[in-house]
C-alpha cells in the first residue's frame, strides 16, 4: 500500500508544467501555419486554449500563494506584478507591430490555409491599421482583452495574438487580493461571496457573445483562476487526504464531460494530476514522473516560458514570411522543416531574455517594492514559479 504522506517543499515541477504548456501553444500555432490539425487527435493538439487554461490555474495558485506568504500593500503587489510582466510584454508588442501586417499575406501565399481563417485575420489586420491608436492604447494599458469585439473588433488578438492572455492576467491581478479575501472568509461577506460564485458559474455564458474569438474577459474564465487559488488555500489538507483531491477532480471532469465541455475538463485533469504527482509518496510511477518534471532542463524551460510564450508567434510569422519569399512556401514538408527552426531560436531568445532582462528587472522590483516577510505556512512552488505566473 502506498504512503500518502504530504511532501510539501518547493514544487519546482510547476515550472516544468508551465514550460510544457508554452510548448503546447507553440505547437498550436505551428500546426495552424501548416494548415493541419482540424479534427481527431491532431485537432486536440492544435487547441492551445487548454494549455492557456492551465496557465490560468497556475496563475491563481501562484498569486494566492504569494499573497498568503508575503504581507504587502496593494501598491507594492501591483508594482511587482507590473514589472514582472510588462517589460518583456513590450518587446513582444514591438515584434508584433513589426510582423502582424504580414500575417494574412503569408497565409494566403502558402495556399493550404483555410479561407475563413485568412479572411478573419485579414479583417483583424486591416482593423489594426484603420484603428491603430485605439488598438495601441489598449495594448499599452494591457486592457485590450477587456474590449468587446462589437466595440473594437479583434482588440484581444491584434498585433501579437498570444498577448490576449496577458491582458486577462492583468485583469486577474487587479482583482486577486479581493478574490482571495472572499475565498478565505466567505461567511464574513456572504453576499459578495455568493455573487462571486454566481459570476464564476454564468460568466462564460453571459459574456462569450461579446468576446467570441478568445475568452479574454476575466468573468469568462474566472473559474480557472479560482480553482488555482482554492488549491493554494487548501493544499495542505489535500495532500494529507489525496482521495479528496481525486474525488473533486473526478466529479468536475465527469460533470464537464457529461455536459459536452471536454475542453473545460482537460485542464482540470492536467492540474489535478500534477498536484497528485507532486504530493504523493510511495507510488513508483508517480515518483518517476515527478523526477522527470524536476529535471533541470525542463525547469529552466519553465522559468523562461513567459518570454517564450509572448515572443514565439511574431518570430514564426517573420521567419515564415522569409521562407515563403525565398520560395520554400510551396511544399508543406519543406516549409515545416524550415519553420521548425523557430523553436530553438525562440527557446534561446527566451532563455537570454529571462536571465539578462526579465530576472534582473524582477529582482529589482522585489527589492524596491518588498513587503515584510513572514514564515510561509507552505511553500508550494519555487520563487521562479511564483513570479512567472
Amino acid at each position: 500500500m502506498a504512503e500518502n504522506r504530504p511532501t510539501m517543499g518547493k514544487l519546482i515541477e510547476l515550472d516544468s508544467l508551465r514550460g510544457f504548456m508554452a510548448l503546447w501553444v507553440y505547437l498550436t500555432h505551428f500546426m495552424f501555419l501548416l494548415g493541419i490539425g482540424k479534427s481527431g487527435v491532431a485537432g486536440l493538439l492544435s487547441n492551445g486554449s487548454m494549455a492557456v487554461s492551465v496557465f490560468m490555474i497556475l496563475s491563481g495558485f501562484a498569486i494566492a500563494t504569494s499573497l498568503l506568504a508575503t504581507p504587502q500593500t496593494y501598491g507594492q503587489y501591483m508594482a511587482r506584478r507590473f514589472f514582472r510582466i510588462y517589460p518583456i510584454y513590450l518587446v513582444g508588442l514591438l515584434l508584433g507591430l513589426l510582423t502582424s501586417w504580414a500575417y494574412p499575406d503569408l497565409l494566403q501565399s502558402l495556399g493550404w490555409a483555410d479561407p475563413k481563417d485568412i479572411a478573419r485575420i485579414a479583417v483583424r489586420t486591416e482593423g489594426e491599421t484603420e484603428a491603430f491608436w485605439p488598438h495601441f492604447l489598449g495594448h499599452l494599458t494591457l486592457m485590450h482583452g477587456a474590449v468587446p469585439d462589437p466595440v473594437l473588433y479583434g482588440s484581444a488578438l491584434s498585433f501579437n495574438g498570444p498577448a490576449w492572455s496577458l491582458s486577462l492576467e492583468m485583469q486577474f491581478y487587479l482583482a486577486a487580493p479581493l478574490l482571495l479575501m472572499l475565498l478565505k472568509e466567505p461567511l464574513r461577506w456572504p453576499l459578495a461571496f455568493g455573487g462571486l460564485v454566481l459570476l464564476a458559474l454564468i460568466g462564460k455564458q453571459l459574456f462569450t457573445p461579446y468576446f467570441p474569438q478568445v475568452p479574454s474577459f476575466l468573468p469568462i474564465t474566472l473559474v480557472y483562476f479560482l480553482l488555482g487559488m482554492l488549491t493554494a488555500l487548501y493544499l495542505p489538507k489535500l495532500t494529507e487526504r489525496p482521495q479528496i483531491l481525486l474525488a473533486i477532480a473526478a466529479i468536475l471532469v465527469l460533470l464537464a464531460a457529461r455536459s459536452g465541455q471536454i475542453l473545460f475538463a482537460l485542464p482540470i485533469a492536467v492540474w489535478a494530476a500534477t498536484i497528485l504527482i507532486c504530493s504523493l509518496q510511495g507510488w513508483p510511477l508517480l515518483a518517476k514522473l515527478r523526477a522527470l518534471m524536476a529535471w533541470r532542463p525542463f525547469v529552466a524551460m519553465g522559468e523562461s516560458s513567459y518570454g517564450f510564450y509572448i515572443l514565439h508567434l511574431p518570430i514564426m510569422i517573420g521567419w515564415g514570411s522569409i521562407l515563403q519569399a525565398q520560395g520554400y512556401g510551396t511544399d508543406r514538408p519543406v516549409f515545416a522543416l524550415g519553420l521548425l527552426i523557430t523553436l530553438p531560436v525562440t527557446l534561446a531568445a527566451a532563455h537570454f531574455s529571462y536571465r539578462y532582462f526579465e530576472a534582473p528587472i524582477n529582482g529589482w522590483a522585489k527589492r524596491r517594492f518588498s513587503g515584510a516577510k513572514l514564515p510561509p505556512v507552505l511553500t508550494p512552488a519555487s520563487n521562479a514559479a511564483l513570479e512567472t505566473a
